[in-house]
This record gives structure tokens, sequence and C-alpha cells, in this order.
């Protein structure tokens, strides 16, 4: 059976999964833990995920390039969708915003990716680096970027929850998704329909109810 490594904090695994279950792909699940950079390279060269083991002597890594190929294999296409270009360039406008809000909150959380204490101190050093500031400072800062992610959200109102998943879903849900793990947001009711729908047609976990 095909091996999909993921984490499940990471939206672009979230892409990858979402779609090969929309698909009724038979692939196994396997959590890498955060701190595992050699299996990735092995597989792949570099420490990446989401990773697609096809067998032992083929892998391919790109979220939107696995999700391209689980189509290809149910000979089923996805939909561009209708909001394509509005949903990458609101997830490109506010990926900074979205960043400094989810990242502090994961290792919060008891994920499978976090299983050892290196693994979550490992994870901390990579990130705070990437943001230029420690956890504890972005989280004393984090109503500032909820009261920008408020107004974000708000821009949205021609989000409707689909019938189908298409790659318009793929752009934006992964990250709506994770924002999901923000306490004190003030999501719109037709933006929180929208993530339980498609969580629920995609078996993807939401973290509403652990919010940090």
């Amino acid at each position: 059976m095909k091996k999909l490594y993921i984490y499940e904090h990471c939206p672009y695994s979230v892409k990858a999964t979402m779609v090969a279950r929309a698909r009724n792909i038979d692939v196994q699940i396997c959590y890498l833990q955060a701190d595992d950079t050699t299996t990735a390279i092995q597989l792949v060269g570099k420490s990446t995920v989401p990773i697609l083991a096809k067998n032992q002597n083929i892998a391919m890594a790109q979220s939107l390039d696995i999700a391209a190929y689980f189509c290809k294999r149910a000979k089923m296409p996805l939909d561009h969708g209708d909001y394509l270009t509005p949903a990458s360039k609101w997830v490109e406008t506010y990926l900074p915003t979205f960043l400094r809000l989810t990242l502090p909150r994961w290792p919060q959380l008891a994920l499978p990716e976090f299983g050892t204490p290196n693994a979550i101190v490992y994870y901390c050093d990579k990130k705070e680096a990437l943001l230029g500031a420690t956890f504890a400072d972005i989280l004393a800062h984090s109503d500032e970027d909820i009261t920008i992610m408020d107004r974000a959200l708000d821009e949205l109102s021609w989000l409707d929850a689909p019938d189908e998943i298409s790659w318009a879903d793929v752009a934006i849900f992964p990250f709506l998704r994770n924002l999901t793990v923000v306490k004190g947001l003030h999501t719109p009711e037709h933006i929180q329909h929208y993530v339980h729908q498609v969580a629920t047609m995609s078996n993807i976990r939401t973290f509403t109810d652990v919010a940090v």
C-alpha cells in the first residue's frame, strides 16, 4: 500500500489528504515526528511533508503534485471551483498573520508529530527562527493578530460550502481548518459551516474543541 507521510498540523499535508479521501484513494497515513528529517531525506532528498511513497524506491513531494496524482489514479479530476483565484489570493495576503496565530499553538496539543520532547524542541526552535521571535512573545501579542484575522475572515463573504471538493477548496480549506486552533477568533457562521462541511466530507479533524 502507498504511504502518505504528513504532519497533522501542516496545511499542505491537509491538501494531499483531503484529495486522497475525496477520491477514495487507498493510502496509509503515516505521521512523521517533527524532528525526523532522516526519513524525508531518504525518500525525496529534503526535509518536507507531505510525501507520497509509491513503493520502496519511488516517492514524490509537493502537495499539489500529490493531489493531482490522486485525481489521475482515480480518473476523476477536480473542478477548479468558482473561487480559486480569490481563495489563493486571500491565503497569500494573510499568510504571515496565519503563521503567527497557528505555529505557536500546535506544540500545546498532543499531535502525533510531537510524540517526544525532542520533536517539540526541534519544532519550536525551527518555527521561532522562521518567525523571528519566541513563541511566548508572539502569543503575548495574539490579540493584534486576531483582530487582523477577524477582518480577513469578514472578507470571505463569497465562500460557500461545496457539494463537491474543488481545487478552490484545496487552496483555502486547510488554512481555515488550521485557524480552528485559535481561541478567540470571531469566525462568521457561514465560514464555520464551510469548515465543518468540508472537514466532514474529507474526514479531516478540526480543533475548535481544543483551541488555544
